[in-house]
């Protein structure tokens, strides 16, 4: 029997082998981080949410388990997320919705069900910004984005999902694949999650825009190593959309370059840079509408819109913190509870603050 994959949203990805749904980072409704995020397309049909049996939740971050689209799935699913302190959070979050969730050790592989043996990855990606990605830096609380290795025994087949665990830690990167062969790599394909250079209203637009090009070109480096390194048979662009609304939506088209905001292209773009440097590895793309099969011993099957979506569109509408606007907070009282706060989390999560000499924190106010 075949695998069947579909890529559902951002890192939202559906395994199903013979009836048995697995489901990774479930976002397909809801409007993010005070509505300034929103799905880039919503399926017309929610209906299979009813028959998945497991779900994964790589990480933190809300666009990898949206509470709206969990509310849809049966109270007996069983939900795994990574034993991370942080990880609490999403704990409390699915007992308010009545679902329960169970954290697993990194590296450990446990069986979920017939089908799927699963093991969570540690983050690769130090701080998580390639422009200050720092060598050997220590896995921490302040370091959450894990990834995800699915195996299915009875097809041999592996398939890695990095989601937004960017491969730049190529050590701890070929230590967890340990010589594993990989069906599948899904990789996240752009860094336009941050809020640099976008949100920087000191730059002016050719700027951000030179600055967004250099990064994308930073992470494609790390990306072309991480696949000279673990050899996978195909590599799939995927955990890198989303619509950005609000005051900074026409912004963000226009600084970030095209090619990597298009999964299709930025499979194109990566297939011409393997065969330049004569990788293997062939590079495909799946949309939200589309379905892949995989079966040991033959070659990949793509079928393309076999399902419906709508595309949606960007909003102005945010819905700012109501409790901070509506009191006139000078810079000074910010500065205190943000601080306190900082310091709050970094006593519960026991951070390591040896090398806070070497950090500066400068404002600047006109």
């Amino acid at each position: 029997m075949s695998i069947k994959i579909r890529s559902l949203n951002n890192a939202s990805t559906l395994f199903e082998k013979e009836g048995d749904l697995l489901l990774i980072d479930p976002w397909l409704l809801g409007d993010l981080y005070y509505k300034s995020w929103s799905p880039v397309k919503k399926l017309k049909d929610l209906s299979f949410l009813k028959k998945v049996k497991n779900v994964i939740i790589t990480h933190l971050h809300e666009d990898h388990w949206d509470l709206d689209t969990l509310k849809l799935l049966k109270k007996d699913v069983s939900i795994y997320f990574p034993d991370l302190p942080m990880n609490s959070v999403i704990s409390r979050d699915l007992n308010k919705i009545n679902l329960e969730g169970k954290a697993l050790k990194i590296g450990d592989k446990v069986k979920i069900s017939e089908n799927f043996t699963i093991e969570f990855i540690e983050p690769l990606n130090g701080l998580a910004l390639s422009n200050n990605y720092i060598k050997d830096y220590e896995i921490d609380a302040t370091n959450i984005d894990t990834g995800i290795l699915i195996n299915d025994k009875n097809s041999n087949t592996n398939h890695l999902l990095l989601c937004d665990n960017s491969p730049y830690d190529l050590k701890r990167l070929e230590r967890v694949i340990d010589s594993r062969p990989l069906t599948t790599f899904f990789y996240p394909f752009n860094g336009f999650a941050q809020d640099y250079p976008l949100c920087y209203q000191n730059l002016t637009n050719e700027e951000k825009k030179e600055i967004s090009y250099e990064l994308s070109l930073k992470r494609e480096e790390f990306l072309i190593k991480a696949i000279k390194k673990i050899k996978p048979e195909y590599v799939f662009p995927h955990s890198s959309d989303f619509l950005q609304n609000g005051p900074f939506s026409k912004a963000f088209k226009e600084i970030h370059p095209k090619e990597f905001l298009s999964r299709q292209a930025y499979s194109k773009r990566i297939q011409t840079i393997m065969d330049s440097e004569d990788i293997d590895s062939k590079s495909k793309f799946l949309e939200m509408e589309d379905l892949a099969f995989f079966e040991e011993n033959k070659p990949l099957k793509i079928e393309r819109n076999i399902f419906d979506a709508k595309t949606c569109f960007e909003k102005t509408d945010i819905d700012f913190p109501k409790k901070t606007l509506n009191k006139n907070y000078e810079i000074e009282d910010l500065l205190k509870k943000s601080l306190a706060e900082m310091f709050k989390r970094i006593t519960k999560y026991k951070l390591n603050l040896s090398g806070l000499d070497d950090w500066l924190f400068e404002i600047s106010i006109n």
